[in-house]
């Protein structure tokens, strides 16, 4: 939605005094341009990091006298990288104008939570291994069969190896590169793993892989040490025994893997609070895991 007055289309975007301090503000003022509209005061650009965009000013002391009022507004208007904000109207008498409220910016930012690239010395156990260069809960990995550090990855020595990490939030994306140690590998990303008694429950979480087997990508649900595969898609092409980067996001009830072109999604409220992730290892030794981030998503 815009402003016109006499001509050009404008976005506008309420910001509140508070929000420009002169040290510390959210929102530092640039250049002025010359548009007025009704009782607002003349624009500016309110810029925020690398970002520009203009702004009518509307201080606190404005709404709180009732010069004027906000209202929710209906339907949101894209100006660079504010997509699908919500919009605002400010009211002065029977003149509304559409406005963002200050509220819906800056974007969602994520932050990285746990990123291990598994620098270490071969042969090093993966529960001795100190997480790095990111490890924003202080936590170690908690593996269920050997796992251990070659060539600065993490390294399968079992055939079905399992190791978690406590994140301590739910909805986050993983990402992690994979080199499978054959043709028929079912090596995959654990998220969203039960909580029991201080310790994770290798019989209960999500899990999303490329299986070679199937030559497919797909969401897996494990219950009581059941496996059920709740989701499926072919590769456009088969990368059987080829490293290959996977992306796995929950959210809420929303589940999603991507890997190549493939994106296979599932909705779930399942295990939807549990602080659990992961890796697991599924086929003959030597798999390996590279790159292992958590971020948190929204």
């Amino acid at each position: 939605m815009t402003s016109v007055q006499g001509g050009p289309i404008r976005p506008v975007k309420v910001i509140t005094s508070s929000d420009l301090q002169e040290n510390g503000g959210v929102y530092i003022l640039g250049t002025k341009t010359a548009i007025k509209v009704h009782g607002f005061t003349t624009a500016q650009r309110a810029i925020q990091g690398g970002r520009s965009i203009p702004v009518y000013i509307v201080t606190d002391d404005d709404i709180n006298n009732g010069l004027f009022r906000l209202e929710k507004g209906v339907g949101a208007l894209p100006v660079g990288d504010m997509d699908d904000l919500n919009v605002t109207r400010a009211v002065q008498g029977r003149s509304a104008i559409p406005v963002y409220a200050v509220n819906d910016w800056p974007p969602f930012v994520p932050e990285i939570i746990l990123f291990d690239e598994f620098t270490d010395t071969n042969g090093t156990l993966l529960d001795a291994h100190t997480i790095a260069p990111t490890n924003t809960p202080g936590v170690s990995w908690i593996i269920s069969n050997n796992w251990d550090i070659q060539g600065n990855q993490a390294n399968t020595t079992n055939f079905t190896a399992l190791a978690f990490c406590r994140v301590g939030v739910s909805d986050v994306t993983v990402t992690c590169t994979i080199d499978p140690s054959n043709n028929n590998a079912r090596d995959g990303i654990i998220l969203r793993c039960v909580e029991s008694g201080g310790v994770p429950d290798a019989s209960d979480y999500w899990f999303m892989r490329y299986s070679g087997v199937n030559e497919a990508v797909q969401i897996i649900e494990r219950i009581a040490d059941v496996d059920t595969v709740r989701a499926s898609s072919p590769l456009s092409r088969a990368i059987k025994g080829a490293p290959y980067d996977i992306s796995c996001t929950v959210v809420g009830s929303s589940l999603s893997v991507s890997v190549e072109d493939v994106t296979v999604t599932y909705t779930s409220s399942t295990h939807s609070t549990e602080p659990y992730f992961g890796m697991r290892g599924q086929s003959p030794v030597g798999s390996k895991f590279n790159d292992f981030k958590v971020v948190t998503a929204q």
